[in-house]
């Protein structure tokens, strides 16, 4: 199934990053279409999520027992400082009358 998945988003003319990019707010249109919005909230709201991004940071080993895949760390890490940061200033992103 995951193959067939990959095989239509390359017939579109996607990689996996640009898909998931579009899935996630990409442009007007995957804003607006009822059934994008759907598959979206589905996923942000699933109980797989924590466990997509925990395979993500922490990826299992291969059969091979050889190094573990690299995985999004780096980038996961990233973006958790930024994360705390912004909940560190919550004045920064609050809108101010004037």
């Amino acid at each position: 199934k995951v193959l067939k998945i990959l095989d239509a988003i390359s017939e579109q003319g996607m990689t996996l990053p640009l898909f998931l990019d579009a899935l996630s707010w990409g442009d007007e249109s995957c804003h607006s279409n009822d059934r994008i919005r759907f598959a979206r909230t589905g996923l942000m709201l699933s109980e797989e999520l924590p466990g997509i991004l925990e395979h993500w940071y922490h990826p299992p080993r291969n059969q091979h027992k050889g190094r573990r895949p690299l995985g999004a760390r780096q980038n996961l890490q990233k973006f958790a400082v930024k994360c705390m940061a912004d909940l560190q200033s919550p004045a920064l992103h609050t809108p101010h009358r004037i």
